[in-house]
């Protein structure tokens, strides 16, 4: 109940952050790569953009990308946890 309830805005936050965490970390790349490293990570090697926020957070303890990028999936296995237990009943 609480998750069809919850599941539109949530929706709509989960959007929200996640063009955030784009932005963050396309400014990231593009400061520290260039233009060409921002094309190639974009366009050729797409993958990068998963693993930049934690370089970014390892290497230049520039954390933010990180936590943009990452909370949503962590708050949707906490939920989808509690969702599960809660259906066992």
């Amino acid at each position: 109940m609480l998750g069809r309830l919850l599941s539109g805005p949530l929706a709509i936050l989960y959007l929200g952050v996640g063009a955030w965490g784009f932005i963050l970390v396309s400014q990231y790349i593009y400061l520290h790569w260039g233009y060409v490293g921002a094309f190639v990570s974009l366009f050729i090697f797409p993958a990068t953009y998963a693993f930049v926020p934690l370089y970014a957070g390892i290497i230049d303890g520039y954390w933010l990308p990180a936590q943009v990028c990452y909370a949503p999936f962590v708050f949707m296995l906490v939920l989808s946890s509690f969702e599960s237990l809660f259906k066992r009943r």
